[in-house]
């Protein structure tokens, strides 16, 4: 499920003003968006084993934090 780990808007935010609006302005593109959103999350679970989707509710919040950085870090640098 996309956007689990992560915001859209975080993502945005940290592509600045070098963002790619086409994929970005939404519309049918949401799914493309979607897709980079899973691309990331998968690469982080591999990287670490866990499936932090699983149960993201309940981990803390400084890991919350963590994960959302490296989640939207990732997805930025496919939008510039």
């Amino acid at each position: 499920m996309p956007w689990t780990l992560c915001t859209s808007g975080s993502a945005i935010t940290k592509g600045g003003k070098s963002v790619n609006t086409t994929i970005t302005n939404y519309g049918t593109q949401k799914t493309a968006m979607d897709k980079l959103s899973d691309e990331a999350e998968g690469y982080i679970v591999q990287q670490t084993h866990l499936d932090w989707r699983a149960d993201y509710s309940s981990l803390p919040t400084d890991v919350q934090n963590a994960l959302s950085n490296v989640c939207s870090s990732l997805v930025a640098m496919q939008f510039i």
